[in-house]
């Protein structure tokens, strides 16, 4: 799937990313830039934050040659609460 940039420097996501991630009109995203080159597009706060890390950790790990053991922690920000430490943020996530 790919998009034209725009003069202004703007790009369209397309309907398939924006349905996917819940990305509507006003939402907050973030563009996370990996090692390689890639760019991954995430979805800021909401329902989809979680969705959005395990898609960017499976995206990182799929490009190893072999897995390494890992594990993956989450220091979650909300507001002004504290941070939460999620230990094995996505050990559940098959």
């Amino acid at each position: 799937m790919s998009t034209t940039v725009t003069s202004k420097g703007q790009v369209t996501i397309p309907k398939r990313v924006r349905e996917q991630l819940g990305i509507v009109p006003g939402s907050a995203v973030d563009f996370e830039a990996g090692p390689d080159g890639s760019v991954v597009l995430v979805k800021k706060g909401g329902a989809g934050k979680r969705r959005a890390l395990v898609f960017a950790a499976r995206h990182f790990l799929s490009r190893l040659p072999t897995l390494p053991p890992c594990r993956f922690d989450v220091v979650a920000f909300t507001g002004e609460a504290p941070p939460e430490w999620l230990k094995n943020a996505f050990d559940d996530m098959g």
